[in-house]
């Protein structure tokens, strides 16, 4: 029998080191979704979820050096023309949160957005 010390122990290292919910566990549904960034602009601008669906999103990037970053989920990728960038996460918190560039050598791309909605 675990003590209550070691449940909030092991909680503690889920949030510290990021494992909540087994990521990747085959009992969730898995949505995947292509985002498409070229002219400094995210297609699709919106992407829907359910709570607790394993999240694949692929970004390409048509015309140069693109990145996706969503905070809350911890995910940050870069992508270059020809070689598209995969994150996987788990939709472990209901909201409305904001995906972005968040390259800093491009400033033309700095309002480049889009919302991630877990409902």
């Amino acid at each position: 029998m675990r003590t209550r010390s070691a449940v909030l122990a092991a909680g503690l290292l889920a949030l510290l080191f990021g494992s909540g919910p087994a990521l990747g566990h085959q009992d969730y549904p898995l949505k995947t979704f292509t985002l498409s960034a070229r002219e400094c602009a995210f297609n699709p601008t919106r992407i829907e979820v359910a709570y607790l669906d394993r999240v694949r999103i692929t970004l390409v990037a048509e015309d140069r050096p693109h990145s996706l970053a969503i905070e809350t989920y911890r995910v940050c990728k870069i992508a270059t023309v020809g070689h598209p960038a995969t994150v996987e996460f788990l939709a472990d918190r209901a909201g409305t949160f904001k995906y972005f560039s968040d390259l800093s050598s491009d400033s033309h791309c700095v309002g480049m957005q889009g919302q991630l909605v877990v409902r």
